[in-house]
């Protein structure tokens, strides 16, 4: 039986050649060769703003869709994204045109301010010497649900150079009236050097005892022995 004889292709000469990939041509240039009497070379091309900077001049003019937040008789028009984004409270239920109103006395207007101020980037910078505004601000956070904002006050709070001696036992009695024990306690083991200057005010006589058993069984007291330091107690 015969059999068909395979066929035997010529493997054709131009595709043994290398392939050059597509280079794609803009199509300006090609307009530039087919209608050189339109003269596109004198075309001024818009200058292109990243998206970054865009996004910076959006959320410096509040634009986009807000939310209304009353606050002590206040009303703010609040992106709706940004607090979407950083406050959890705020995460999955806020809608475009809502208004919220919080109770009254809840939070500070200024502290607000400084948190949205925060949030979208117009002042990043917290003031770190002022604890009173920390701390207010420290609150707005916790209503708000906003943990890095908190950890951003939390970082101003712990820098030794904004907050030592005297100026951290004045940031220790705020947190006190405002309930921040945690802050209190970390404000209380940088006043050793002023020991006997804080011996003297009257917040050290109503101080509590917890607080005041820490104070003494600090090992940075700025006094000459032991004995100096339980005479003053």
């Amino acid at each position: 039986m015969d059999y068909i004889d395979a066929f035997n292709l010529d493997v054709d000469e131009e595709s043994k050649e290398d392939e050059t990939p597509f280079e794609p041509v803009f199509q300006l240039e090609a307009w530039k060769e087919l209608m050189p009497h339109v003269g596109f070379t004198n075309w001024k091309q818009f200058a292109k703003c990243p998206l970054s900077k865009k996004l910076e001049l959006a959320l410096e003019k509040n634009v986009g869709r807000h939310a209304h937040l009353i606050i002590n008789d206040t009303v703010y028009k609040c992106n709706v994204l940004v607090l979407r984004v950083f406050c959890e409270l705020f995460a999955n239920c806020l809608k475009i045109n809502q208004v919220v109103q919080f109770p009254k006395d809840t939070l500070t207007n200024e502290s607000f301010e400084v948190a949205y101020a925060w949030m979208t980037g117009i002042d990043e910078a917290l003031c770190p010497n002022d604890g009173q505004q920390l701390l207010d601000v420290l609150k707005a956070a916790e209503i708000l649900r906003c943990p890095l904002l908190c950890k951003s006050v939390f970082e101003a709070l712990n820098d030794y150079n904004n907050f030592f001696e005297l100026t951290a036992f004045d940031c220790f009695v705020a947190a006190i009236s405002r309930g921040f024990f945690q802050v209190a306690h970390m404000m209380l083991r940088r006043v050793g050097k002023c020991f006997l200057v804080v011996v003297g005010s009257y917040q050290f006589q109503e101080m509590h005892a917890n607080f005041l058993c820490n104070l003494l069984g600090s090992n940075t007291l700025a006094v000459q022995s032991e004995i100096e330091t339980f005479g003053r107690k």
